[in-house]
């Protein structure tokens, strides 16, 4: 939680930890979630507090912990499980979460990192906190109108599951197939307690179009991916997205020329790409995306954050310019090949610069809908007229600005922080209408 400009660790109800379910692929993420864990545990709070990233240590130094964890214990007594959430992504922020099974109480344990591993944050919770407003899905859905098939995407050993909504009524339905922006997504490109390609599905599919989305190679197979050394888009994106629209077109409801493509934030930067790639897209809606190189756009959202005041601390400021420094470096392509930015190695994001969006854009052969949250700051409006300068000739273009709305087409006031994506809301029903609307106008 936040208190000020500080990350703090917020003991809602008192716990302790013990051990971890297996499971077959965890991430580094959960990796490390479950090393801090096991350091509060077995008393090594040196460890912990080295873990945590300068503001939250300011707050609970290794002593503090101690007391802490001595309160824990003995609250509810010994964790008997720990059991692996979805993983999300909060702003640049990773969330790992366990459902925690105590001797007397069960719990939600959520640990948030920084893009540089430290720990931002930690939670321990009631056990339905993680959903939070938006658990029950957008006002404007309607449960009864639709049902929700389990699929797989893509070949052995990259299967990825799925999930396709499916209108009750009628046949020979029009599909949107969805595709992730940057991060190890599930499905409903979860984000903290928002869920925006779940809430595209619902309104959706309430409204008669089916939509198909699916667990990211990232989130499905972090695992084995790390095993391989260097990827680019193309095994993270490209290549699942196309195995998506292939898997949309054969099944038995869906008319196999009404296959629409969505792409969201990397996603929507890539979507051109990816609909030259397949080559049978019947439209393609790019929702808040990107088109500029990742260091110009990662730069302008640093020195935004940096300028906000829960950013004040010297600390975080301190950090946000180690890392403006190695984009800095990126941008002048002299940083190594293996070297991390935000995450990622240079080798991916110098893959990705080579690609040109807008050179693709202007090769779709089929309609194109362009849509901008106006309180966007990681995708601004800048990349929205780029988009409509390049395809300006097109008469089969549509392009939208939503002035109230974020980078998840949430609806807020001012322009949007990282910290909003910690509060739950749902996609504004006037984006899922008007994409409704476009699909409906291409029979």
């Amino acid at each position: 939680m936040r208190v000020g400009s500080k990350w703090v660790w917020i003991v809602v109800a008192l716990v302790a930890p013990a051990g971890v379910t297996a499971q077959e692929e965890r991430s580094v993420w959960a990796q490390k979630a479950e090393q801090l864990v096991r350091a509060l545990e077995e008393g090594r709070f040196g460890e912990a507090e080295a873990m945590m990233a300068p503001a939250a240590r300011e707050q609970l130094d290794s002593t503090r912990l101690a007391n802490v964890w001595a309160q824990v214990v003995g609250g509810v007594g010994a964790l008997k499980t720990l059991t692996l959430r979805p993983e999300s992504m909060l702003g640049e922020n990773h969330v790992v979460e366990f459902d925690a099974a105590f001797e007397r109480q069960a719990l939600l344990l959520r640990v948030v990192f920084q893009p540089d591993g430290l720990v931002a944050g930690f939670w321990l919770l009631p056990p339905g906190a993680a959903s939070g407003s938006a658990g029950e899905g957008p006002p404007y859905a309607d449960r009864t109108q639709f049902v929700e098939e389990e699929m797989v995407v893509g070949e052995a050993p990259w299967r990825l599951p799925a999930t396709l909504t499916l209108p009750k009524a009628g046949e020979s339905l029009p599909v949107l197939v969805l595709v992730h922006g940057s991060g190890p997504h599930d499905r409903d490109e979860t984000i903290g307690p928002n869920k925006p390609f779940r809430d595209l599905a619902w309104g959706l599919a309430t409204r008669g179009i089916a939509v198909l989305r699916y667990e990211k190679r990232t989130k499905a197979h972090a695992a084995r991916l790390a095993t391989l050394g260097t990827i680019t888009v193309e095994e993270e994106v490209i290549a699942d997205a196309v195995a998506a629209l292939a898997v949309a077109r054969a099944h038995e409801r869906i008319d196999g020329n009404r296959v629409y493509l969505l792409g969201h934030s990397l996603g929507g930067m890539l979507a051109p790409e990816i609909a030259v790639r397949d080559g049978a897209t019947a439209g393609v809606i790019l929702l808040a995306g990107s088109n500029r190189p990742f260091g110009e756009v990662v730069a302008e959202q640093l020195t935004y954050i940096k300028s906000l005041p829960e950013s004040a601390a010297p600390a975080t400021q301190a950090r946000l310019d180690a890392i403006l420094d190695t984009v800095a470096l990126l941008r002048a392509k002299s940083l190594p090949p293996e070297a991390n930015v935000i995450g990622a190695p240079a080798s991916y994001v110098y893959d990705l610069d080579q690609r040109d969006p807008l050179a693709a854009v202007k090769r779709v052969a089929s309609p194109v809908l362009v849509l901008q949250g106006g309180r966007d700051y990681q995708v601004t409006e800048v990349d929205h007229e780029r988009w409509r300068q390049a395809l300006a000739d097109r008469t089969d273009v549509q392009s939208k600005l939503y002035p109230d709305l974020n980078h998840l087409f949430v609806a807020g006031r001012g322009k949007a922080t990282p910290s909003e994506y910690a509060q739950a809301g749902h996609v504004a029903e006037a984006v899922v209408s008007d994409i409704a609307q476009w699909i409906g106008g291409h029979r």
